[in-house]
């Protein structure tokens, strides 16, 4: 169990109080940071004026401050409950004269007599609703007794870290794609033609040297294609009845009409014709390596995904 003094050393940490500040120049801070506070006479009477306005208590200690003294915010921390501290409006601290400004009117002796009573039982006073020689309102004016406001003084206030500024992030709306239809292989090959700029070539041999090729590549010192299914389908007769076509896929930039130094596809003269539809055909020479890094593998079409009949009509 703590003793009550350790309680009364924590309890400042614990309990939110009031920030309080005096405004003085430097050499009086020192003065008072190290023997504290004596009083000093104000509105009402003896006493440490202070106030919760930072802006306030600046615009006291450069009145006071001169050319050799600069001036100085001493910080105070305050846990005064209502029951031991006064209030007193702004306006009641006046005598009631006939004149209109009041400025011009005197402190109540009353008034003035009540807050020394209340600063000797230990309780501090608010002066509430002060206002500057315009009629705004500036601040609360805090009065208390010299030996509290000792034990408020904060030595050493923790500096004031300005909270940054929060960046809005701005979340861009991701844009939706429609699903398409899924298209067959030989589709998506067309359109990949016409973007790319390829060129198919076909090559016809027989079935078995079909699939020697595709497993192991073209042999020899030229690989001959045509753009003409039909022409490829006749040279492929020559070796079996029932031929079988190897599809390749060329840049048409890589396509050279007259041989040049390290050409890997050049047209040839022979076998150029027209189709019924009218395009125009040829026949190209190829190297056999380059030729068979561009075999198309894979034909035939890609499988549209299996959906069970409960769910096809949805």
């Amino acid at each position: 169990m703590k003793t009550f003094s350790q309680f009364l050393d924590e309890a400042p940490k614990i309990i939110k109080g009031r920030t309080e500040y005096h405004g003085t120049t430097a050499s009086r801070a020192k003065s008072i940071q190290k023997d504290g506070f004596r009083g000093s006479e104000g509105i009402l009477g003896k006493g440490v004026y202070s106030t919760p306005s930072k802006k306030e208590a600046k615009f006291h200690a450069k009145r006071h401050s001169t050319e050799n003294d600069t001036p100085k915010v001493l910080q105070m921390k305050s846990f005064a409950s209502n029951k031991n501290t006064h209030y007193i409006h702004a306006r009641n601290m006046y005598d009631r004269l006939p004149s209109s400004d009041p400025l011009r009117k005197d402190i109540s002796s009353r008034v003035r007599d009540r807050a020394q009573a209340h600063l000797k039982k230990g309780k501090e006073v608010v002066v509430t609703n002060v206002t500057d020689k315009e009629g705004n309102a500036v601040s609360k004016e805090i009065i208390k007794s010299p030996e509290k406001a000792t034990k408020q003084i904060i030595k050493n206030p923790p500096p004031v870290i300005k909270k940054s500024k929060k960046v809005k992030t701005i979340r861009k709306s991701i844009p939706e794609f429609p699903i398409e239809e899924q298209k067959t292989f030989s589709q998506f090959i067309t359109e990949a033609e016409k973007q790319l700029k390829l060129v198919r070539l076909r090559h016809g041999t027989s079935s078995d040297s079909s699939k020697k090729i595709k497993k192991s590549g073209f042999k020899g010192d030229e690989v001959h294609t045509s753009t003409n299914t039909d022409t490829a389908r006749g040279f492929g007769r020559r070796y079996d009845d029932n031929p079988s076509i190897i599809t390749m896929l060329v840049p048409k930039k890589k396509i050279k009409d007259q041989p040049e130094k390290d050409a890997k596809a050049v047209k040839t003269q022979g076998q150029r014709s027209t189709d019924a539809r009218g395009v125009r055909h040829y026949s190209v020479a190829l190297d056999p390596e380059y030729a068979s890094t561009k075999i198309v593998k894979t034909t035939g079409t890609i499988q549209k995904p299996r959906v069970a009949k409960r769910f096809r009509n949805i």
